[in-house]
């Protein structure tokens, strides 16, 4: 008997828009990965991206997730909408701080997220999620004192 690993990676595309000759893609999904692909942040035009991980309680290493935003964030000046849902993001990157477009930001089932001090420093957003993030309700109060025009929903 063999061990046979599949590596699953699934790309969704959801809207490309046509600009005379040239294909821009604004919006992107993607689910079953490790890392972010370089070639993503050479694309400013994009104004929503989702990276979707895995559920996974038995082996986190093994899980098709990312466990940390790569500082070439920050080259993706348009974004609007960054969703992060099911990762084992803990800390952002201090490049996140350019994305002064960003207006949602989800980083849902984080469940070791605690990277506060930056988030408070986005007085841009307008909404940030982190349901199932295991934030005490001092810090979730600071946190929207600091942001106030901010829904912040965390439970």
């Amino acid at each position: 008997m063999r061990n046979i690993t599949f590596i699953i990676a699934v790309l969704l595309i959801s809207t490309v828009t046509c600009i005379g000759q040239n294909k821009v893609i604004d919006s992107l999904s993607l689910k079953g990965i490790k890392e972010i692909p370089n070639e993503i942040f050479e694309n400013d035009n994009l104004i929503y991206l989702s990276v979707f991980g895995q559920d996974c309680d038995i082996r986190p290493k093994e899980c098709f997730a990312i466990d940390k935003l790569p500082p070439e964030i920050g080259k993706l000046v348009n974004l609007e909408e960054l969703r992060l849902t099911l990762n084992y993001i803990q800390k952002l990157p201090n490049e996140i701080l350019n994305l002064r477009k960003l207006r949602i930001l989800d980083l849902t089932e984080n469940q070791h997220f605690s990277d506060l001090e930056t988030i408070s420093k986005m007085h841009w957003l307008e909404e940030f999620y982190c349901f199932g993030c295991y934030i005490s309700d001092n810090e979730i109060e600071k946190l929207r004192k600091k942001l106030p025009n901010c829904k912040i929903l965390i439970e």
